[in-house]
């Protein structure tokens, strides 16, 4: 899948059109001192340099360019998806290609334009999106307010996320990660996807409602996981036993350039109560977990 590709910042080539056309941005503030570490971390998913990068679209050949020069951002960090432009080029890439399962799965699959950035203060991460259906002369831009940073005197970073539980979290993971993964998913993979979905959705939507607080940890080292905080009465051994249920055992790892992309969890229990630590790697989660200065109960490749 080329697009993914883009989209992590793997792709590389030299435009042979004329007409290019941008579709995704990503722009970093100039001043690195002054950035978060989510800054930070944004910058080293999306770029090997760190740096402000465009992706465009040859509107003649269909190939797709990485590495436009791009003005600093004012803002700490700026992405901006030109979704209703890149579908007009490259449809096959929404429909039967995997973009509209990817947006769908954060309600986003009629969006014209996606914009993501921390605002002025430095400490909120804002996203605002328009809907092809509706008219833009008349109908405000929707804007959400995806995370705040939490003022912390220790080595760690906290934002904290507004309505996402772990089950929530969960279901669009598995569904986000079918449709990221290079290479083509086949109906079966997707049929068991479904029915994994379906025989936990009782347990996914018992662990939703029992979570009470959600934040995303990066440490010193940009080592970084969700933490799902749980009601007191939660106890933790009853929620290792439930994870159990949770790992969906079959369903394939991620592929990304050879690299098996396999997020792993870990039950722990902090001072207000039960937690799960969900990272994309073992080193991201151990070096979470230390930080936090937790110890694991029990884990496993993740869900």
């Amino acid at each position: 899948m080329r697009w993914i590709a883009v989209l992590v910042g793997l792709l590389t080539g030299t435009a042979q059109g004329q007409d290019l056309l941008p579709i995704l941005s990503v722009r970093l503030a100039q001043n690195e001192s002054q950035r978060s570490r989510l800054v930070e971390l944004i910058g080293r998913i999306t770029s090997d340099s760190s740096k402000s990068l465009e992706i465009d679209i040859d509107e003649i050949t269909g190939e797709y360019i990485v590495g436009a020069t791009l003005e600093p951002a004012s803002r700490s960090a700026e992405i901006q998806v030109s979704v209703n432009a890149w579908r007009s080029v490259d449809p096959d890439a929404f429909e039967p290609g995997p973009m509209n399962a990817l947006l769908g799965a954060f309600g986003l699959a009629d969006a014209r334009t996606i914009r993501v950035h921390i605002d002025e203060s430095g400490d909120r991460l804002v996203a605002r999106w328009d809907r092809r259906r509706d008219d833009p002369a008349t109908t405000p831009v929707h804007e959400t307010e995806l995370a705040i940073r939490l003022v912390d005197e220790s080595a760690v970073e906290h934002w904290r996320v507004e309505g996402l539980g772990v089950g929530r979290f969960i279901v669009g993971a598995l569904r986000a990660g079918l449709a990221i993964e290079e290479g083509e998913r086949s109906p079966s993979d997707r049929a068991f996807a479904e029915g994994w979905l379906r025989s936990r959705s009782t347990l996914l939507n018992s662990l939703e409602r029992a979570s009470v607080g959600t934040e995303v940890v990066i440490t010193q080292d940009l080592h970084s996981a969700f933490v799902f905080r749980f009601d007191p009465a939660i106890k933790v051994e009853s929620l290792g036993r439930a994870s159990l249920r949770i790992v969906p055992n079959g369903i394939p790892p991620v592929m990304i350039r050879d690299r098996a992309l396999a997020p792993e969890f870990a039950v722990a229990q902090a001072e207000s109560g039960a937690v799960v630590v969900i990272a994309p790697t073992r080193a991201d989660l151990d070096g979470v977990l230390d930080a936090l200065d937790l110890e694991a109960i029990s884990g496993g490749d993740g869900p």
